[in-house]
């Protein structure tokens, strides 16, 4: 499948403004704004239509964020648009977010910032 790094572009400039308007506005992680403004974001957009392919998505993402320089990226957002459109879905998928998550950090010894939020939002029509 052909990626639109366009509509990539779109949900990630939705995602930065939700960032902007809910996580930081409200103050409901007092960490986010300074890696915020100082642009150690990085931002994924999953092409993932599985739980399956999603799974394998984030282990992906998580290595590279073990991998990343932390003055360059602190954390990761994987946006994960086409799969896990309900609250349901989503919830159970965190079991296995969180098992991948200790299995990697299992790996890591000395670097243990590998914490991941998976959000889910709405693909923009």
């Amino acid at each position: 499948m052909m990626r639109d790094d366009s509509n990539d572009q779109s949900v990630i400039a939705e995602t930065r403004a939700w960032i902007e308007r809910a996580v930081i506005g409200l103050e409901l992680c007092p960490f986010t704004r300074s890696v915020y403004v100082s642009d150690r974001i990085r931002y994924r957009v999953s092409d993932a239509q599985s739980v399956d392919a999603l799974l394998i998505d984030l282990k992906d993402e998580l290595r590279a964020l073990q991998a990343a320089d932390p003055q360059i990226v602190e954390t990761t957002l994987l946006i994960h648009p086409r799969v896990l459109a309900n609250f349901e879905a989503y919830n159970q998928f965190l079991d296995q977010a969180e098992a991948a998550v200790a299995q990697l950090s299992s790996k890591a010894s000395c670097r243990s910032r590998a914490s991941t939020r998976t959000i889910n939002l709405p693909t923009p029509m």
